[in-house]
C-alpha cells in the first residue's frame, strides 16, 4: 500500500477489516432478470439489497446506498451482469470486490409454445482480499439461493 493510501484511510478512518460479498444473478425472457447482493464487513452484514429488470445486459449498472438497503454511509454497485462489485465503506474506504468464487447453472424459467424456455443464474463471492481476511469464513456458494 502506498504512503498517500495509507496517509487517506488515517485521515478518513480504519479501512474495514474485511469486506466480502455474495451475488445471485438470474436472467430469463419470463419475469426479468434479477440481481442480489449482500456485503458483509467482518462478517456482520451491512448491505442486503436487489432489483430486478428486463433485458440487464453487460452495461447494465445496479447502486444501492444506505437508502436503499445498506448500513449508514455504506454504498455497493455491481456491473458487466454481477461480475463486477465495487464498495464504499462508511468511513470512506473504497475496494472493487475481486471474485474468490462462481459457478453458473442453466435451468427452465418458461414454457412457449409447448417448448421450454432456458434461464441462466449463477451465484459469486467476492472480497476485497484484505490481509485482515485470513482465517475468516468468508462468503460461501449457497447452491444457487438469493440468500444463504
Amino acid at each position: 500500500m502506498s504512503i498517500q493510501t495509507l496517509l487517506a484511510l488515517a485521515v478518513l478512518g480504519k479501512a474495514s477489516a474485511c469486506v466480502t460479498a455474495h451475488l445471485y444473478m438470474q436472467n430469463c425472457i419470463f419475469g426479468g432478470d434479477t440481481l442480489v447482493v449482500q456485503v458483509f464487513d467482518n462478517g456482520v452484514q451491512v448491505c442486503d439489497v436487489g432489483s430486478n429488470s428486463y433485458f440487464a445486459s453487460d452495461a447494465t449498472s445496479y447502486s444501492w446506498d444506505d437508502q436503499h438497503g445498506c448500513s449508514p454511509g455504506w454504498s455497493v454497485s455491481a456491473t458487466h451482469n454481477g461480475k463486477s462489485v465495487s464498495i464504499v465503506a462508511a468511513n470512506g474506504y473504497a475496494a472493487t470486490l475481486q471474485n474468490t468464487d462462481t459457478h453458473d447453472n442453466t435451468f427452465v424459467c418458461g414454457n412457449a409454445f409447448e417448448h421450454d424456455v432456458k434461464g441462466s443464474e449463477f451465484e459469486s463471492c467476492f472480497s476485497d482480499n484484505n490481509g485482515d481476511c485470513a482465517g475468516q469464513a468468508g462468503c460461501q456458494l449457497c447452491d444457487f439461493k438469493a440468500y444463504c
